[in-house]
């Protein structure tokens, strides 16, 4: 990811870094660089957070990038499982409701299921 922040578009944290080796995060040796309205500020609660995010299948940021705007994002992956995309929605945060992040979700699943077989075809 380019720069390393922690508030990676919503749709790239699911696959940013996809695995713990030092090699992975070889950009953060330093630390992260500080970010205006970043809600994470360490490695450690980053990797919370990424492992949180891998589970539901999805990443949100609320007001991280910018103020006033909500998104969120699933990663496209290859057939090998590997993330090699993201496709993410933004809302204005006066009308995102966090009730909705499973419908959004999934509606962002299916076209990544979609993008999935489309690639695969084309291999």
């Amino acid at each position: 990811m380019p720069g390393c922040r922690p508030t990676a578009p919503p749709g790239a944290r699911p696959c940013w870094p996809t695995s713990t080796g030092a090699r992975s995060w070889s950009c953060t040796r330093r630390g992260l660089p500080p970010w205006p309205h970043a809600k994470v500020s360490d490695l450690w609660s980053l990797r919370r957070q990424l492992a949180g995010i891998r589970k539901k299948g999805y990443g949100v940021n609320v007001e991280e990038s910018e103020r006033g705007v909500a998104a969120i994002g699933v990663s496209v992956k290859s057939q090998l499982g590997r993330p090699v995309a993201a496709l993410s929605v933004a809302i204005p945060t006066a009308r995102f409701d966090r009730r909705a992040e499973p419908e959004l979700y999934g509606h962002l699943r299916e076209v990544c299921t979609a993008a999935e077989r489309a690639l695969a075809a084309t291999l």
